[in-house]
């Protein structure tokens, strides 16, 4: 990205000399125009480091969103089998041979 800024600087620096030596534009024109040109640069910049760290930080919150469901799914699972089991369990239980039940 650098070598690229660095051709872009360039190329308007020449430019805007080869303006100024036909007398198309005067030297404020000029200096206002690449300042200008590079507060454009340094803003597009800024604008997508922005955005590269809060797509980087939205990637890491879903990272940590789907362990946390993951981790909860996981619990759910282990809990429902246990209800299961235990509601199998008393099922079982409560048959006796008084009540006319059979234990199967």
């Amino acid at each position: 990205m650098v070598p690229c800024l660095s051709m872009l600087c360039v190329l308007a620096v020449a430019i805007g000399g080869l303006l100024v030596m036909v007398g198309a534009v005067s030297m404020d024109e000029v200096w206002t125009a690449l300042g200008r040109g590079i507060a454009v640069l340094l803003l597009i910049v800024c604008l997508f480091w922005l955005v590269k760290a809060l797509f980087v930080a939205s990637i890491l919150f879903l990272k940590g969103a789907f362990v946390v469901l993951g981790i909860l799914a996981a619990v759910l699972t282990v809990l429902v089998g246990l209800g299961w089991c235990v509601a199998r369990f008393n099922k079982r239980s409560s048959k006796s041979n008084f009540e006319g039940g059979s234990y199967e």
